[in-house]
């Protein structure tokens, strides 16, 4: 800068001046890149946080056979963010060719001028002058290029790199089963060659409820997912009626449920066509319906259900299995996180229920054991013994 001044002040002025054109173009589009840069941001993490839905419940997915639904929700969600992106992409893009016609035009303007000067005696101006200036100067005009390229880039990210801290906290025809009978027959399990359990027998009947108990690391959580379908015994069979247990025939319920980003209604439905009314009875039926404000089918649940109580979380799982008219439930430790009043209102909710019930726990509430009248087994390693 200071050579192209030196050389002519005059002229040396108007090509830095001009160069500072091809900045223009940045400051012009910088609203409509942050206004681009935020609808692709917000798609992304819409799309990030679906992946990690879908991820988390594959089980639940597989088990309610709706893989198909939400995997054209993904697709839909993917198509809209690389939309976006390529919208992104093209403002970009007009933005930095614009400032690439800028810098041709400070280019060739400088150089005009500088032949009038020369033409008419002005300034001191030669065509020696001229040539000095037009190669000097290019330092100058390309270091000014190249930083209103990092402008634009910097512009269009500058939302996106901002870090924020986030605080963990016709009714569709459904697989329905008239099976009334689970079998566990002589079911044996191992892990890494460890035997986990053996000869493990249980048989139960329409509308039975028992509770499994037993030492800490015993096998609980494992028998239950061996029921559930989701694991393969070593030895023995699990049968429901006259067939093996499917992975749709039962619903599994954990301390804390699968619940993804989405209303009330889609995490319901799992984006299966139910109707209105069905998902109100099933609502009132696990007592959510006045809890969750004056239009609980379109509350919003964050992911992993972070915006609702353990206890509510766990009544919307219950729900999903009543919709569908799943006959056998599994509950693993659901009350260890909720406090004894919650835990007891969940239980007296599930014990009441015309359905099929196993419940692992440690903490057993015997006065409604004895009210509703439920077995109580304990898991051990030589398989299962009546209380």
């Amino acid at each position: 800068t200071v050579v192209v001044l030196k050389t002519n002040l005059l002229l040396g002025l108007i090509y830095i001046i001009l160069s500072l054109l091809s900045m223009v173009p940045n400051q012009i589009g910088k609203k409509r890149m942050n206004q681009k840069t935020d609808s692709w941001s917000e798609y992304n993490s819409s799309l990030v946080t679906i992946m990690k839905d879908i991820f988390q419940g594959k089980n639940e997915i597989r088990k309610f056979e709706v893989k198909n639904l939400f995997f054209k929700k993904f697709t839909h969600a993917l198509s809209e963010e690389e939309e976006k992106y390529f919208q992104l992409n093209r403002v970009q893009f007009s933005v930095q060719f614009c400032a690439w016609m800028c810098s041709i035009i400070a280019d060739i303007i400088p150089m005009g001028v500088g032949l009038l000067m020369v033409a008419y005696h002005f300034g001191g101006v030669e065509i020696g002058t001229i040539v000095t200036l037009t190669l000097t100067a290019d330092h100058v005009l390309g270091g000014i290029r190249e930083f209103s390229n990092y402008q634009t880039q910097i512009t269009s990210t500058k939302n996106i790199r901002n870090i924020k801290i986030l605080k963990d906290d016709t009714d569709q025809a459904v697989n329905s089963t008239s099976q009334n009978q689970l079998s566990v027959n002589d079911v044996s399990f191992a892990r890494d060659k460890k035997l986990i359990f053996k000869h493990v027998n249980l048989q139960m009947k329409d509308r039975d409820k028992v509770i499994i108990t037993g030492d800490s690391g015993v096998g609980k959580s494992t028998l239950l997912n061996i029921i559930s379908g989701q694991l393969i015994p070593n030895s023995g069979q699990v049968k429901f009626g006259e067939r093996p247990i499917a992975l749709s025939d039962s619903v599994l319920i954990s301390q804390k449920p699968w619940l993804f980003k989405g209303t009330i209604a889609e995490n319901l439905s799992l984006y299966q066509h139910f109707s209105k009314e069905k998902l109100v009875k099933v609502l009132k039926e696990v007592h959510l319906w006045e809890e969750l404000g004056t239009q609980p089918l379109n509350f919003e649940v964050e992911s992993n259900g972070t915006n609702l109580s353990g206890g509510q979380a766990q009544r919307l799982a219950i729900a999903r299995g009543l919709l569908r008219k799943k006959n056998l439930f599994l509950l693993d430790e659901i009350t260890s996180s909720l406090d004894k009043e919650n835990a007891e209102k969940i239980r007296t909710l599930i014990y009441q229920l015309p359905i099929m019930m196993i419940e692992v726990a440690h903490n057993i509430d015997f006065n409604l054991v004895k009210k509703y009248k439920i077995k109580i087994y304990t898991l051990t390693k030589d398989g299962i013994i009546d209380e």
